[in-house]
């Protein structure tokens, strides 16, 4: 996986010198380039129909000690999504789940890319919900929306995911923490958001098949 991280990031490195600049959206800091063939997209022959899809998502985990804050584990995750129609406008609604007593999320970043190269940074305000709540779990989430995206936009977001260890932890190993449960918690929190986004549109289908039948 590090293999193909490396050589993805040499060729958008070689890519830069080989297209003319001004064709390429930046906006500087850690932001990946932009290629012109996305920005033109209309469509995906491999997901026909689609209201958008993932360009890009990249997950970099980090497991170095943070100086004075004792051992710390953290994941930078970015995320790069076309929107091809009207509905997939929805998906610049971004929400960010995590459970508050085991993570922390941080450094939101947003931006969004016009099919002109224009580019709208984020600036807006980041909200903290709960999402899910039981006597044992309370699943938070950061939200926010990118207004100025539309039809042919690419919308992206970035952000950190901090691991917090605690004294007394069953395991203080990172390595260790992270196979034995972050992983699966990670796993266990997008499960979760899966099955209520799906919860939510079989809902919202038959809602308006009763509708319908008016």
């Amino acid at each position: 996986m590090f293999i193909r991280r490396l050589v993805f990031l040499l060729a958008l490195v070689a890519m830069a010198f080989l297209v003319d600049p001004a064709r390429l959206a930046y906006a500087g800091d850690d932001w990946l380039p932009v290629d012109p063939a996305e920005l033109k997209m209309t469509a995906e022959p491999k997901a026909p129909g689609a209201p958008a899809i993932y360009l890009y998502r990249q997950v970099d985990r980090d497991d170095r000690l943070a100086a004075g804050r004792g051992r710390a584990s953290s994941e930078r995750n970015y995320l790069r999504i076309k929107i091809l129609t009207e509905e997939g406008r929805k998906y610049a609604n971004i929400e960010i789940p995590f459970d508050k007593v085991q993570f922390r999320v941080s450094g939101v970043r947003a931006r969004t890319i016009h099919p002109d190269g224009s580019i709208v940074n984020f600036d807006g305000k980041i909200y903290e919900n709960t999402i899910a709540k039981s006597k044992t779990l309370k699943y938070l989430a950061k939200t926010f929306s990118m207004p100025e995206a539309s039809v042919g936009s690419i919308i992206e977001y970035q952000f950190r995911v901090n691991f917090i260890y605690r004294e007394g932890s069953v395991e203080m190993n990172p390595d260790k923490f992270w196979a034995n449960f972050a992983k699966k918690e990670n796993h266990r929190i997008e499960e979760f958001v899966n099955k209520r986004q799906a919860m939510e549109q079989a809902v919202a289908q038959t809602v308006g098949a009763v509708s319908t039948s008016w």
